[in-house]
């Protein structure tokens, strides 16, 4: 990512301003309640943030009996499940959601956020989002711990905190205002999954920002490994969301476009080949500033086609074009060109919506360098980051 630090809580400003001191971990929010509902109230607040919800009671006797529930009686989860032969009612924590993040790192899952919850007995805020914890990755320009916890903007969508200058970590004067603002581009369609773009913008300089996407969901109770879904052909629809990267001339970390909202339509083919289930995927997308795209996938072989591009000769992609396209392939190993985390979701081992990323680098033919933007002498490079979400 950026030349980021670590961040701590708005609930820290007073501090910073008054005795000059830094970032205090007892401002550091933790959800690790086990038996946590959301309140009607959160559930509402939740919303200005994320589609997806949740609720986690205790209950004795009949858990679908709101009388046997422990702590009140908790609005109705959007997702939830009952353990067979249980009397505990277990449902999902939005705090247990990690969200990847598809940036300039092109290694999915290296950076990440998830949501911070409320887990006080408060009637009124107990499952409310109340902040976002980032987990950046660290590398070799910047070993320190890369975390923050940023607090949310009463009712809104936007997170704030504080980012640290590099090689400043002890000086409290170098702390800067950041802002994160989450946007949701799979509200009131995904149930069980989100995915969308996170603003990030550092409020002293405005030249200090960039909106990488995310995908996120509940992979530990709704992901369904689409290779045990029967023989059939899936079907989904939704939006797809990204930027475009290009180091032409060996000159800083390169220009950039953002991809506007795009209809997105993702195919699942289950197949039996006589032993096991074949999964392939299948996303299109047309990008009325840019190309249009089918990228397919089996198992770990990956392939982007790229067709009647429209815009400036910055974003083309330096592959040449055969038969009118730009077909770029890789196998998600360390080294491809071609990298991609699709996830489905859905009830009863269904299917109903998926998520994911997809991200390409074109370095022409040759070796892309691991520090892109960076090295003394970059190659010419584009850089794709794509985020979708569709639903059937």
């Amino acid at each position: 990512m950026k030349n980021y630090v670590s961040l701590v809580s708005i609930l820290a400003l007073t501090a910073c301003a008054t005795s000059g001191s830094g970032p205090d971990d007892r401002f550091r929010v933790s959800s690790s309640s086990k038996y946590m509902y959301a309140t009607e109230t959160a559930v509402e607040s939740n919303k200005a943030v994320t589609s997806m919800n949740s609720e986690i009671v205790i209950c004795s006797g009949d858990c679908h009996d709101p009388a046997n529930r422990v702590g009140g009686k908790p609005s109705r989860a959007r997702v939830f499940t009952m353990q067979q032969g249980s009397a505990e009612l277990s449902v999902y924590d939005l705090s247990d959601v990690k969200f990847t993040i598809a940036d300039e790192g092109f290694e999915p899952g290296e950076e990440s956020f998830t949501f911070v919850i409320d887990d006080s007995e408060a009637n009124g805020t107990r499952g409310k989002i109340i902040g976002i914890d980032m987990d950046f990755e660290e590398d070799d320009s910047f070993p320190e711990t890369k975390e923050a916890i940023l607090t949310r903007q009463n009712e809104t969508n936007v997170f704030n905190g504080f980012v640290n200058d590099p090689d400043s970590n002890s000086d409290p004067d170098k702390w800067k205002p950041a802002k994160y603002t989450y946007e949701s581009l799979g509200k009131n369609k995904l149930k069980f999954s989100d995915f969308g773009t996170l603003h990030i913008e550092r409020t002293d300089d405005v030249d200090k920002s960039w909106a990488p996407v995310f995908i996120g969901g509940y992979d530990d109770a709704k992901k369904i490994d689409p290779t045990s879904v029967a023989p059939q052909t899936l079907e989904f629809f939704g939006q797809i969301a990204g930027s475009v990267v290009a180091v032409l001339n060996g000159q800083g970390s390169g220009t950039s476009i953002d991809l506007n909202d795009n209809t997105a339509q993702l195919k699942l083919f289950v197949s039996n080949n006589g032993v096991n289930s074949v999964a392939s995927s299948e996303v299109k997308a047309e990008f009325n500033n840019w190309y249009d795209m089918v990228y397919t996938e089996t198992g770990a072989s990956k392939e982007i086609v790229l067709s009647n591009y429209e815009g400036t000769n910055d974003f083309k992609m330096l592959t040449a074009e055969s038969e009118g396209k730009v077909t770029i392939s890789g196998d998600n190993s360390e080294d491809s060109f071609v990298k991609s985390d699709i996830r489905y979701f859905g009830d009863n081992g269904t299917p109903s919506e998926a998520v994911g990323i997809i991200q390409v680098r074109d370095c022409n033919g040759v070796a892309c360098t691991n520090d892109y933007g960076t090295h003394t002498d970059p190659k010419p490079e584009v850089r794709i980051n794509l985020g979708f979400g569709v639903s059937k």
